[in-house]
């Protein structure tokens, strides 16, 4: 049997995780301040989830490993979920 091996590596980063607004103070370092925004990178291909104020951090990542494609889901239209457009 001829088994190819792949490289099935997936990887989940939090980019924002915090409610309404983002906080940007130092008691809110610990878990950050930026809004909804998660990214999954499989492979070549990255998938991001909610545009939150965290998109700004990811913006920069993705411009870093020349990343030219991505695919976004928003969950749903609250501002939390979609204020990071305005640093693109």
């Amino acid at each position: 049997m001829n088994e190819k091996k792949t490289n099935m590596k997936t990887n989940v980063e939090f980019w924002g995780v915090r409610g309404f607004i983002p906080m940007n103070s130092p008691e809110y370092t610990h878990f950050g301040g930026h809004t909804s925004c998660i990214s999954v990178t499989h492979k070549d291909s990255i998938f991001i989830f909610d545009a939150g104020s965290g998109l700004k951090d990811l913006g920069e990542k993705i411009d870093k490993v020349n990343i030219n494609q991505a695919t976004l889901f928003l969950s749903h239209m609250h501002f939390d979920h979609i204020s990071g457009f305005s640093h693109l």
